[in-house]
């Protein structure tokens, strides 16, 4: 399985409410991404069996499938322009939504998530490769709502970006998570400290109304992403724009896909 995705050193060159998991949104959007699944290697798709589900008995959760693979969709694009200007972007790790989910949710002990986490992995386990990364990639699902938690290892402190801020389960949620990886590099020797939880307030919110998460989080990624300080050039009133810059991407991608084959 290929439990993460991102740069390598050798490789680079405010509502309070919580918003629905509205399918009109984005279902022609994951649907194209759905269509072109030569995004995603065949072994990739293991990635999703962790959340096999039966559709007509859980269609919320398959939706939350579909969008956990538009993120990582999202992903892979921003890894692309990554890879055009390095000099532009810090190194990055990110773990896939619905494997992090699979984590997130498990009732288990922590060191049995622990133990389980270190073999599916691999890539972040020991200090050496952990060294080389500027940013981890974490993207959380909570209560039909998709938010970020990014780590940054070198001042061992994580930053939860939320497009629904003050809501306290979504904050417990990071904080569990956060909890979660404390152990985890604890038991792989990155690090004994506790990372330091912070809540960012100042990236944009989506409306109340809306289901632009994923969008959002998407975006979140791709302004972090990038050297120098942060600035958020997005709001909930370009996610209309936003949404058909994805679909673009993804049609771009499947035309240029199509002429290799």
């Amino acid at each position: 399985m290929k439990a993460f995705m991102g740069q390598t050193e050798e490789g680079r060159g405010s509502s309070t409410s919580s918003a629905p998991m509205d399918v009109d949104e984005l279902e022609k959007v994951v649907q194209m991404a759905a269509n072109v699944g030569t995004l995603n290697r065949e072994e990739d798709k293991e990635e999703y069996e962790i959340f096999a589900v039966n559709e007509e008995e859980n269609p919320e959760a398959t939706i939350s499938i579909k969008h956990g693979q538009a993120i990582d969709i999202g992903f892979q694009f921003l890894i692309e322009k990554m890879e055009n200007s390095p000099n532009q972007y810090h190194i990055c790790t990110y773990t896939p939504a619905l494997l992090v989910h699979n984590f997130q949710s498990r009732k288990a002990k922590i060191m049995e998530s622990v133990k389980l986490m270190e073999s599916s992995l691999p890539n972040i386990t020991s200090k050496a490769n952990i060294d080389k990364v500027d940013l981890l990639f974490f993207v959380l699902y909570t209560s039909n709502h998709w938010h970020l938690l990014v780590v940054d290892v070198k001042k061992k402190r994580a930053t939860s970006y939320n497009s629904i801020k003050g809501s306290a389960r979504y904050m417990v949620v990071a904080k569990r998570w956060v909890t979660l990886l404390d152990a985890f590099f604890k038991f792989c020797g990155i690090m004994d400290d506790p990372l330091e939880l912070v809540y960012d307030d100042q990236c944009p919110d989506q409306s109340s109304d809306s289901a632009n998460c994923v969008l959002f989080v998407i975006k979140f990624m791709e302004t972090i992403s990038k050297k120098g300080e942060i600035e958020w050039k997005f709001s909930q009133t370009n996610m209309p724009l936003i949404r058909a810059q994805f679909a673009t991407e993804i049609l771009t991608h499947a035309s240029a896909k199509s002429l290799t084959m």
